[in-house]
């Protein structure tokens, strides 16, 4: 019997430095299980398209995130302490809006690649 697998994205926390920490050890940006990397980010600037989580924190008020080519490629972008301020996504070619906006912690949003554009998987941030 098939046992489906879970990230769970509520163990993971990013210091007032930027280093992304997580239970279980592995601190930064580590190779990912699934194909990719986790990395954090607190500063404004491009989300590079082989992370497979992006830990963003609102001293990064401006992230983007350039088009992948690979169609299926998945990424997970989580804000963590928006209370400073807002933190928006622009992923190139946003097939489902312009702008992932993130205005409070632990929201996060899943977006997956048709190789020309990007689409929401889900998200409880505000898409517009």
């Amino acid at each position: 019997m098939a046992t489906d697998k879970v990230l769970d994205l509520e163990v993971f926390d990013v210091d007032s430095s930027g280093v992304c920490t997580a239970d279980g050890g592995f601190v930064g940006d580590t190779v990912g299980v699934v194909g990719g990397y986790v990395s954090s980010y607190a500063s404004n600037g491009a989300i590079s398209i082989t992370d497979r989580l992006a830990v963003v924190s609102s001293t990064a008020t401006a992230v983007s995130l350039a088009v992948s080519s690979v169609a299926g490629q998945e990424i997970t972008v989580k804000c963590i302490n928006a209370t400073a301020s807002n933190v928006v996504l622009t992923p190139a070619s946003f097939q489902d809006g312009t702008t992932v906006t993130f205005d409070a912690d632990d929201e996060y949003c899943t977006l997956i690649s048709s190789g020309a554009g990007w689409f929401m998987e889900s998200t409880n941030a505000t898409v517009a």
